[in-house]
């Protein structure tokens, strides 16, 4: 029974994330990017086949730091990058900075999780 259900289980993950997966997969590569504050997500990117940018690598001491932010304002810059996404749980002053720079170009979406 455990086995079965696991399968099952596992089943179901994959129904429920393959048309994601599908759509993301239809934005061209070159606009497919997953920025966020924390770099704990290259599971993803690796799945989904997107672009990743972070303000410091997963379990970092720092958070934010000058050289490090200045990174993500060019990259968001260069790329036209629309969304910024950053933990709830961390210092939100560095993606703060990011959307301030940006938003003086044009607009940012600055998301929370």
């Amino acid at each position: 029974t455990y086995i079965k259900n696991a399968e099952e289980y596992k089943r179901e993950i994959k129904d429920t994330i393959l048309p994601l997966r599908n759509a993301i997969l239809k934005v061209p590569k070159d606009r497919r990017w997953l920025v966020s504050c924390e770099g704990a997500f290259s599971y993803l990117v690796r799945d989904f086949k997107m672009n990743e940018l972070y303000l410091w690598p997963i379990n970092a001491g720092a958070q934010g730091t000058p050289k490090q932010v200045k990174k993500v304002i060019d990259s968001v810059e260069k790329y036209n990058i629309p969304t910024v996404f950053c933990e709830s749980t961390v210092s939100q002053s560095p993606a703060k900075q990011i959307s301030r720079d940006r938003n003086d170009l044009g607009s940012l979406n600055l998301g929370f999780v």
